[in-house]
């Protein structure tokens, strides 16, 4: 099959280290406050999900983050098991985040057990990106992770797995049932266990019931999802995680030149940052040369 016709969309997963002003100080925000772990070249290393996070309504359209986890629910991190190692994920959370993150609920998105990502289009800029995506086309997962075993921080952005979309439900789509030749109730029912956004810590963080929230998904006043579904077999996690970044000024990751050039990435003036966010990689050439990167993970688990 060419690539001619197929896009590949780069984006920013798990925990990290983006920070949050909250009543004037800046804390660990949404998205942990840590970095997930791996080792020597990325033989091994851990996906760990974000938290959970309350939020509060401050106008019709607009929410923000309360400072506070939703805590309690069917898992937490102190209770959750990798997806890639198969052991405590607890063991992996920096002892200054513990007390905080024991009992915290754990937002496992994307979900690589039953290959589901979801995200809002007007609760992040991504859930318009993600709606962007077509059957076949590659959604490609980029954590941060760091080395806990060096002295020397050693750090950067990789490539853990991805989806061959096999469809990528936008429940805000006026023509639903026309495009997806199913209601969203259906889709709804078929993933009710299966991703984060179906969940009942989900609905606590919204201040709503989950009947309420899974009701808000069949109004298509109210729906606010882009639902990705993996292909099974291929989609998931890499045995080996690939670096794409390179360090600048003992802070930033940069991409690396070869891949800013060989995936067809826009470079600005100043070096190419990837902190969370999204790349696109379109194209024939470079989307086999993206194949052929993905190819150094080894077979998915």
């Amino acid at each position: 099959m060419k690539n001619e016709n197929r896009k590949a969309l780069l984006i920013t997963i798990a925990v990290d280290t983006s920070s949050a002003k909250v009543s004037g100080k800046y804390v660990p925000n949404f998205t942990g406050g840590f970095r997930g772990p791996f080792w020597e070249k990325g033989e091994k290393f851990e996906y760990i999900p974000i938290p959970e996070t309350m939020m509060q309504q401050i106008s019709d359209k607009k929410w923000e983050w309360t400072g506070k986890y939703v805590e309690g629910g069917k898992v937490t991190y102190g209770t959750a098991t990798g997806n890639r190692l198969k052991t405590s994920i607890f063991t992996h959370v920096p002892p200054r985040f513990k007390s905080n993150l024991e009992h915290a609920a754990v937002h496992h998105d994307p979900n690589f057990r039953n290959l589901t990502y979801g995200d809002g289009i007007e609760e992040t800029p991504r859930g318009k990106q993600l709606a962007k995506l077509n059957p076949g086309d590659l959604l490609v997962f980029c954590p941060s992770l760091e080395n806990p075993e060096t002295q020397e921080p050693d750090r950067g952005r990789f490539i853990v797995g991805y989806f061959t979309v096999e469809c990528a439900y936008d429940f805000t789509n006026p023509e639903f049932e026309k495009l997806f030749k199913c209601a969203r109730s259906d889709v709804v029912e078929k993933y009710m266990n299966k991703n984060a956004h179906f969940s009942e810590e989900f609905a606590r963080a919204w201040v709503c019931s989950r009947k309420e929230l899974l009701e808000s998904y069949n109004d298509k006043k109210e729906a606010d999802l882009v639902l990705v579904i993996g292909r099974k077999g291929k989609s998931g996690l890499f045995e080996n995680a690939i670096r794409i970044t390179k360090p600048h000024n003992g802070k930033y990751f940069t991409m690396r030149h070869d891949l800013v050039r060989d995936l067809g990435l826009a470079k600005p003036p100043r070096p190419l940052r990837f902190e969370r966010g999204w790349k696109w990689v379109t194209g024939e050439q470079h989307l086999g040369n993206l194949l052929n990167l993905l190819r150094k993970g080894g077979r998915l688990i």
